[in-house]
């Protein structure tokens, strides 16, 4: 499982991607699904809120879908 916080897990997450794949990210609201993705970009391409300090949970931020290529990543 990914850390947002510490990126522990990504690896794990990288070695699912392979050439020629297509992924989709899917989960609830606020799980962290453009967290991720900036992680696997490498920085912060995508707006993100920081998680709510009463409750720990994340916050909506994304309003669009769409299709992102990784090319020139080091996957």
């Amino acid at each position: 499982m990914l850390q947002a916080n510490n990126e522990s897990g990504l690896e794990h997450v990288k070695d699912l991607l392979k050439p020629g794949l297509t992924c989709c990210l899917l989960g609830s609201s606020g799980v962290g699904k453009t967290t991720l993705l900036n992680h696997l970009i490498g920085e912060s391409v995508f707006r993100t809120k920081t998680v709510r300090k009463k409750d720990s949970k994340g916050r909506h931020t994304t309003t669009s879908r769409q299709l992102i290529t990784l090319a020139g990543v080091k996957l």
